[in-house]
């Protein structure tokens, strides 16, 4: 199962999301969760990265996937299995992190949510995942109410990726995927 999620750039209630955020991925992990897509940026991608690396140490099969948006190099792929970097040469830089955000969602079983307020990147990507009929999880201040059912864990037999993958710091190609997507792992 593949797990993304969508936040806003800040998070007040910082403590109470983190709690939230461990008890959901704990349980998401136990339900068949195994790739996490994460963006990297704002307040509330650095606390599920966090929150997911604290994890790692428990449950060692778990993957943390940094999706990136642009080729500079600004993120730190420090700490994560994989970066992968979607088909995204055609799209003008301002809509870098929409499409992005889209990608992850048509490739993810569940979203993660964040949001509180109707306007935004987050919104919009949450937006997106319930026009795309996804399961979404949600904290209890969004205006969606949380969802409890979770979907059986998908497995596949293609390359989940669809996307040139790129290396982080210390990596070694470890092989092609199916879609010829060359994947990184530390």
């Amino acid at each position: 199962m593949i797990v993304t999620f969508c936040g806003h750039s800040e998070v007040p209630d910082r403590e109470a999301v983190r709690g939230w955020l461990c008890d959901l991925c704990e349980r998401l992990i136990e339900g068949g969760a195994t790739e996490f897509y994460l963006g990297g940026y704002g307040a509330f991608d650095r606390l599920c990265a966090d929150v997911l690396h604290g994890l790692k140490r428990r449950y060692a099969h778990i993957r943390l996937i940094l999706v990136i948006p642009y080729l500079n190099g600004a993120l730190s792929a420090e700490g994560y299995d994989e970066t992968v970097y979607p088909p995204l040469e055609s799209v003008p830089r301002r809509y870098a992190i929409l499409r992005r955000n889209e990608w992850m969602i048509q490739r993810c079983d569940v979203l993660v949510a964040y949001v509180t307020h109707g306007w935004g990147g987050a919104a919009r990507t949450l937006a997106y995942a319930r026009k795309k009929k996804k399961t979404i999880l949600a904290y209890g201040g969004c205006p969606i109410p949380a969802v409890t059912a979770l979907p059986a864990p998908l497995f596949f037999s293609v390359c989940p990726h669809g996307a040139a993958c790129r290396p982080n710091r210390r990596m070694r190609p470890e092989g092609k995927e199916a879609c010829g997507a060359v994947v990184f792992k530390t």
